[in-house]
């Protein structure tokens, strides 16, 4: 009983994980990708599954786009689990490439994915790099106040220490001025004793 209910809540806890993790849902982020790519004009599904018609004004295409296959591949380095679209156009790639080679070398990235656990989606690698860059801006600020702390604290300590043996030595003169004037008082009172003993 006990190894049943482990199995069902390691289930449970391995689909609430990589429930994201599938190729309908690569695909579903990538038309998204697709249509936000900025040199995009159109790209529309038609009734042909896993086709569409896509027009790039960046490396001058316009025709159809066919979804070979899509490559997910689980793992736990700097970029975690990636998935690649394997897509067919209707012209040669090595004519692409040598017509519009930096446009076209552009837009083939974006059929790299990554999937962003924060957002529980599947982004290209150019946008998870810039969510990266500002954890890393923010980290290095921090460890920059970090540093200057650690640097100034011993400057911050002896200035303390000087103030706090300053602070006693005035408040040690003024104990020496006050036991001055009570002696200087006691000098007066016995000398008024003793003038008054010498009229008697």
């Amino acid at each position: 009983m006990i190894k049943i209910i482990t199995t069902l809540l390691l289930a449970s806890l391995s689909f609430s994980v990589f429930s994201g993790i599938d190729e309908d849902s690569v695909l579903a982020d990538w038309e998204v990708a697709q249509r936000s790519y900025p040199q995009t004009t159109t790209f529309e599904k038609t009734e042909e599954e896993k086709i569409y018609l896509f027009e790039n004004h960046g490396f001058s295409y316009s025709g159809k786009i066919t979804v070979k296959n899509v490559i997910i591949e689980k793992g736990e380095g700097s970029y975690g689990t990636t998935a690649d679209v394997v897509v067919d156009l209707d012209i040669d790639d090595e004519e692409l490439y040598e017509k519009h080679g930096y446009s076209y070398g552009r837009w083939s990235r974006s059929n790299h994915l990554v999937y962003d656990s924060k957002k529980e989606r599947w982004v290209r690698f150019k946008d998870l790099s810039k969510s990266k860059k500002k954890c890393s801006s923010r980290k290095k600020t921090q460890a920059l106040w970090r540093q200057l702390l650690v640097a100034t604290f011993p400057i911050l300590l002896i200035i303390a220490i000087f103030m706090f043996f300053v602070r006693n030595m005035n408040k040690g003169g003024n104990i020496h001025e006050r036991l001055l004037d009570s002696n200087l008082d006691i000098a007066k009172e016995l000398k008024r004793i003793a003038d008054q003993l010498e009229k008697k």
